[in-house]
């Protein structure tokens, strides 16, 4: 369903009929190219990332905003190449979430916790070298490290068990802010209350040319973003489920 292989169906499916019915076939295909063509525009990938940001602006720390008891980090992948840095180190997503977390940690003093897994192979869990990432880079000492989590629902489940021993009762989440609706039902459906710290804004509302222009950057993050749509609607079948 997802782009890449979405559009490339129809692409395939419309040249595949085409000898027996032409119209449709043309029109399979013509639709699979303008679907690859409009998610690779910039404009295209902002219109499909307003809704996120508009439901969850950046977090404030005021005096009249809700307290946290810790700082909770999710994990967005590994470099298992990086050989710089002795083969294994965060991704470029996961470095973006570690320096805004490393900025809340700041302004808060609170604890934090790193989450995430070896969903890929590897050595050291993400959490790991999230952790090592933020003390080494950023000076901000990690308190707990959830090294097992294999995706969001996982983060959400084993972070609770674990924090729930500390008398952790509402944390301040940080993650993109096109995960944040997903990640923050995860989290209250299994009894932690949230305060979203999303980061990762793109869209910057002043058109120019080049939001015209077919970018492969602009069709990555619009397939990001429509698999996100498409995981909080499993989410959320997920949880009717298990209820």
């Amino acid at each position: 369903m997802l782009p890449p292989v979405g559009p490339l169906w129809l692409i395939l499916g419309g040249a595949a009929i085409a000898a027996r019915l032409p119209r449709f076939g043309l029109a399979l295909f013509v639709l699979g190219l303008l679907t690859v063509v409009g998610l690779s525009l910039p404009v295209v990938a902002d219109l499909l990332q307003t809704p996120f940001e508009k439901n969850f602006p950046p977090w404030s720390d005021s005096v009249l905003a809700p307290k946290a008891d810790a700082i909770v980090v999710l994990g967005a992948g590994r470099n298992l190449g990086a050989l710089e840095f002795g083969g294994e180190t965060v991704s470029g997503n996961t470095l973006e979430r570690v320096r805004y977390a490393a900025r809340v940690a700041r302004r808060t003093h609170l604890p934090v916790l790193v989450t995430g897994g070896k969903p890929d192979g590897g050595t050291s869990s993400e959490a790991q070298l999230m952790a090592e990432t933020l003390l080494q880079d950023f000076g901000v000492e990690v308190r707990w490290i959830e090294p097992n989590a294999l995706n969001t629902a996982q983060n959400a489940s084993r972070s609770i068990a674990l924090l729930e021993s500390f008398h952790v009762h509402r944390v301040l989440l940080v993650t993109d802010v096109v995960q944040m609706r997903r990640a923050k039902f995860d989290f209250e459906a299994r009894g932690m209350p949230v305060i979203p710290a999303p980061m990762n804004f793109r869209v910057h509302h002043i058109d120019t040319i080049d939001d015209f222009i077919p970018q492969a950057s602009a069709y990555a993050r619009s397939a990001y973003i429509l698999r996100e749509y498409l995981a909080y609607g499993v989410a959320r079948l997920a949880d009717r489920s298990y209820q």
